[in-house]
């Protein structure tokens, strides 16, 4: 997209950190020369140097990479910029299991930098048809990237890593690093892309179909096949003109503080963006925390207006229901997993700028032996974006979408040996040049109405809309 002017950093910016990184890059291979890489050994270097304080997704924007990732924490609200890939796991076939993409990941036994993370995420299902729009992301997709910005309160650092292995000589290595530095870009634009005009949008399914969708699953409750089951919607947006992932991305940040807010792009393609506020779960060491988020009411116009909503939501048979399920699928996954757990006493009310959900955390101590793949496998999907019972429910889903989620609803985020991230990837789009598809879903239970839930939808788009100036 066109933009008009440009910031351009002093020009001794690039050069200054190519220095820099190269004085630590001498002395970490220094103190690394003693330990010898044997057959079938790796060895990861990251190493980190100040940066000034550029603005992460503009930089990610005007980076030519075909591979980028992004990702906001929600609580302590550090970013990842990142650019290129050292290492990457891509499996292509849906049924190729989390535990296959894990077990693939590059875990030396000693010396894994601190703060070196893969990224990625997996699809929603195996029981879908994939889609063509998704298959940059494939089942699974996770990657170690080349180049880091990381801002963390006032400070701004760039992250550079290797990975060496004895089939390659040092010289190889650095020579491709060097190589991937230089095509770096640190002159960003001062003006922001111009945003494109919407001139169709298309639902699938539309109404009609919804209302059948709902009503056969409000069908299934009756023969007792099902407990719970989320149906989603895919909204395309066509503009006139390309539109800016990262920009886009920027803009659902400031729009929507306080949540998770992730990027992912692994081709020139589609780029997969995302502001969520449920956490699957989050794991330091043997410690565990998940999350139930389900209900859903939008935010009061007036203080007066907001609070009659929250007593609604806390009262709606429905919306408690819905929620509960979501709590003791979790529980009951927790408990099996950890050797000590507990859950908040009370259900609160998580409010967002335009949203509030019934929210509720489950914590505990994991067993010995207990790993992410096992944890991902067990946790994803819950009730709140699946199902119950699981299979059941993900094979109705499946039957009645008539289109791939992808990763929609998929768990995405980060791992390394010690902790692990990953949310639930609700509340995003997939960007494939002019076209926007957005992904929306609302949980059916005993009592639900389809006008309702299609209203649901609606309202679980506007962060976008917004964004987009379309509302």
């Amino acid at each position: 997209m066109n933009t008009q002017r440009a910031t351009s950093f002093p020009p001794t910016i690039k050069e200054d950190l190519r220095s820099r990184l190269q004085e630590q890059l001498s002395r970490t291979l220094r103190d690394r020369s003693a330990k010898k890489i044997g057959n079938g050994r790796i060895c990861w270097i990251r190493v980190e140097v100040e940066a000034p304080a550029l603005p992460p997704l503009l930089w990610l924007e005007a980076q030519p990479s075909a591979t980028r990732i992004y990702w906001r924490d929600r609580e302590r609200g550090g970013e990842v910029a990142g650019v290129g890939q050292v290492d990457r796991i891509y499996l292509r076939q849906p049924t190729s299991g989390i535990a296959e993409a894990l077990s693939r990941m590059k875990f030396p036994e000693e010396d894994f930098p601190s703060n070196l993370r893969y990224y990625g995420g997996f699809r929603f299902s195996h029981h879908h048809v994939p889609g063509g729009e998704w298959q940059p992301f494939a089942a699974a997709h996770l990657i170690v990237p080349r180049f880091e910005l990381t801002v963390q309160g006032e400070m701004c650092r760039f992250a550079a890593n290797l990975c060496l292995d004895s089939r390659h000589p040092l010289e190889e290595h650095l020579q491709l690093f060097w190589q991937e530095f230089s095509s770096l870009v640190f002159d960003l634009p001062e003006t922001p892309p111009t945003r494109p005009r919407l001139w169709r949008r298309r639902d699938l399914p539309d109404f009609p179909q919804w209302e059948s969708m709902v009503q056969a699953v409000l069908q299934d409750f009756e023969c007792g096949r099902l407990q719970k089951a989320v149906l989603a919607r895919r909204t395309t947006l066509d503009f006139t003109a390309p539109l800016s992932p990262m920009g886009l991305l920027q803009q659902l940040q400031e729009l929507n503080p306080g949540v998770f807010h992730f990027g992912f792009q692994f081709s020139s393609g589609a780029v997969f963006i995302g502001s969520t506020p449920e956490r699957l779960y989050r794991r330091e060491g043997n410690h565990i925390l998940s999350e139930a988020v389900a209900g859903t009411r939008p935010r009061g116009a007036t203080p007066a207006e907001d609070r009659r909503l929250e007593r609604e939501l806390l009262i709606s048979d429905k919306e408690v229901r819905e929620h509960r399920l979501v709590v003791e699928s979790i529980r009951g996954t927790l408990q099996e997993l950890c050797r000590v757990w507990e859950e908040d006493r009370r259900v609160s009310v998580l409010k967002l700028p335009r949203l509030q959900h019934l929210y509720a955390r489950i914590q505990g101590l994991l067993h010995e032996g207990v790993g992410d793949a096992r944890i991902l496998a067990a946790l994803h999907p819950t009730p709140a974006v699946g199902g119950l019972p699981k299979e059941p429910a993900l094979e109705r889903i499946a039957r009645l979408e008539p289109f791939d989620r992808g990763w929609y609803a998929g768990p995405v985020g980060w791992i390394r040996p010690d902790a692990a991230e990953f949310v639930v990837g609700i509340r995003s789009g997939l960007v494939q040049g002019e076209q926007l598809h957005l992904y929306t879903g609302a949980g059916i239970v005993p009592g639900s109405r389809p006008a309702r839930e299609w209203q649901e939808l609606e309202t679980k788009m506007e962060n976008f809309l917004k964004a987009l100036n379309l509302t």
